[in-house]
Formats: structure tokens, C-alpha cells, sequence
């Protein structure tokens, strides 16, 4: 928050980078989604030797916060964290449970420990499910459009049909479009897309995961 106050005072743009706010699925789901119940997010990846620098919590999981806290819009209540050191010091396989104070459940998995690529987030709501693909690009909508049960042969026969929706994203490269925004706001004057304190209530949030990991050596 200092930094912010004396980029303000310089009149200096700063910016915390969340690429995946430009994702393009990123922002029909903001659309979507109107009364989450569950948040489920995984970031999967192999281990590479030059991640030996950063954990995952400030590496990846930190974008999933950044995007759970603007859907939920609601106070963190408590964390839990478990996780391990698979191949170096540092937080290399995190799984945080957030709480929120109206109810709503956030749970984040993030791993450079897997042999495959997954970058997923899913919300269950009410009256549907959202699954999002980040490297995709890719959102679908999951409803119950009709169930009925019948009796035949003194059995009890049942149907159930759902609806798959797949939403149009105009998709783009999300690092692109982030750098051409701060170049917008640092040179034109543009407003920030992501406020202030939304980027702090993030890093914040992730800071405490950090706080509660305790290294497990595999």
C-alpha cells in the first residue's frame, strides 16, 4: 500500500501484474456469475529449475485469488493451508481453503509437482455450474434443464437431462492486452482497469497463505 501512496504522490503508474483480468474468458465469467455458492480452482504444472526462485503462491495461485475476491465480494472469515516441498525449499504444492463471512467456500490448488498442464476455475451457484479454462480460453455453463421419473414393471425408472452452454470468448493474449493497458494508463492518462485496493486485498490474502504454509519435504 506504501508503494501505491508514493507512486500517487510522483504521479507514477504502478500496477500489480493480474494478466489473467485479460483474459477474455476471464471476463465473461465476471458476467456470468451472480451469486457464487463454491469456488474450485487448480494450477497444475511440471516443475521447472528456474521456478526454484518463487513458490506457487505468489508465482500462480495469487491470479486465482485475485479473481476469487472479485466474484465473492464478501470479507475472508479464515484459511486453511496444507501443502509441500516437492523439489525445492519453498511452498512448491499449496492447497488453501478461503472462507468467507457470507458462507460462500473458495478452495485453490496450486502445484508445479504434476506431469500435466491445468489451469481450471469452477463455480457452483444455485441454478448452474460455470467451468472455466484458462489456456483455453474456454467457459462453459452446466443447468439442469428438466428431470421426471416414471414407474415401469413396478420399477422405478428416472431421467435427468442437462444443458451445456458454451459461451463465445474473443480471445487474445492476455499479457499483451495487460501491457498495452499499462502503457495506456502510464502514457494517456487511461483509468486502471483494476482499482487500488483490490490489488492489495490480493496480495494480502496470499501473504497469509504464505504465512500459514509449513513445509513438508517429500
Amino acid at each position: 500500500r506504501e508503494l501505491f501512496d508514493i507512486a500517487d504522490e510522483k504521479n507514477i503508474t504502478l500496477h500489480i501484474g493480474h494478466v489473467e483480468r485479460f483474459n477474455g474468458a476471464v471476463q465473461e465469467l465476471f458476467k456470468i456469475v451472480k451469486d457464487p455458492i463454491y469456488i474450485e480452482c487448480r494450477r497444475m504444472s511440471p516443475f521447472a529449475s528456474r521456478m526454484k526462485d518463487d513458490g506457487v503462491v505468489l508465482d500462480v495461485m495469487i491470479h486465482d485469488i485475485d479473481i476469487i475476491l472479485n466474484l465473492i465480494k464478501s470479507e475472508v472469515s479464515n484459511i486453511n493451508v496444507v501443502g509441500s516441498s516437492v523439489f525445492s525449499g519453498r511452498d512448491d504444492l499449496v492447497n488453501a481453503q478461503i472462507e468467507f463471512e457470507n458462507g460462500c467456500v473458495a478452495n485453490i490448488l496450486a502445484s508445479r509437482a504434476s506431469q500435466n498442464k491445468v489451469r481450471t476455475l469452477e463455480v457452483t451457484q444455485k441454478d448452474s455450474s460455470v467451468l472455466l479454462d484458462y489456456t483455453e480460453q474456454e467457459i462453459f455453463v452446466h443447468r439442469q434443464s428438466s428431470s421426471e421419473h416414471q414407474m415401469s414393471k413396478g420399477a422405478l425408472r428416472y431421467k435427468q437431462e442437462s444443458l451445456v452452454e458454451r459461451i463465445f470468448v474473443h480471445k487474445d493474449n492476455p499479457l499483451k492486452l495487460e501491457l498495452k493497458h499499462f502503457i495506456d494508463c502510464a502514457t494517456n492518462g487511461s483509468p486502471r482497469k483494476v482499482a487500488v485496493e483490490t490489488e492489495v486485498d490480493s496480495l494480502k490474502i496470499a501473504l497469509q497463505i504464505l504465512d500459514q504454509f509449513k513445509p513438508r519435504k517429500q
